[in-house]
């Protein structure tokens, strides 16, 4: 086991404010592969300590998130080899496959998500207004309806624009963003 390092006050809350800002998508990530969830918490750990341990190699000018997905991958193969006598056995070849479509997908919504609200913003001022009524906590369409003077299948309708205005803005940015 790596020895532990003795990290400067910058580094430690660097550290903090970045697993924190990516805990959920580390975590899914290797949720998507391990089914117990007692199995996930225990590779999670693992991937903390060394994330931990290496962040003085981590390379700031890259992306935290992919650093991290990249030991947590190592990690679950390592919990694969330990289990090995445990379980059904599984191909590494089709481990990685698997593993490595999880990446890809996980980066396609990272990069939808980063998209939408660029998109949000182009949306005309009243379509605006519809999202934020329809989408905050507690809403209800009918209400929402009835405040506008309109049927809730009117609202429906439009959001239904809305969204597809929004699906193709965002598709339209990331194949932007991949030709530049």
């Amino acid at each position: 086991m790596p020895q532990p390092h003795n990290p400067s006050a910058a580094n430690h809350e660097e550290f903090v404010r970045l697993y924190t800002r990516h805990q959920r998508q580390i975590h899914a990530y290797v949720g998507a592969v391990l089914a117990n969830p007692s199995d996930v918490e225990d590779v999670l750990q693992e991937t903390s300590v060394v994330l931990w341990n290496k962040f003085d190699t981590f390379d700031r000018e890259k992306s935290f998130l992919a650093w991290a997905r990249g030991i947590a991958h190592l990690e679950i193969l390592a919990y694969f080899r330990r289990q090995e006598r445990k379980m059904l056995p599984i191909d590494d070849s089709l481990l990685e496959l698997l593993l490595g479509e999880r990446s890809a997908m996980d980066d396609l919504l990272d990069q939808r998500r980063a998209a939408l609200p660029k998109c949000v913003r182009q949306l005309r001022p009243q379509d605006q207004q519809l999202i934020q009524q329809c989408y905050s906590p507690g809403a209800k369409i009918k209400l929402v309806a009835q405040r506008l003077g309109r049927s809730p299948d009117a609202v429906y309708q439009s959001l239904l624009r809305i969204r597809r205005a929004l699906f193709d803005c965002v598709n339209r940015t990331i194949a932007a963003e991949g030709r530049e």
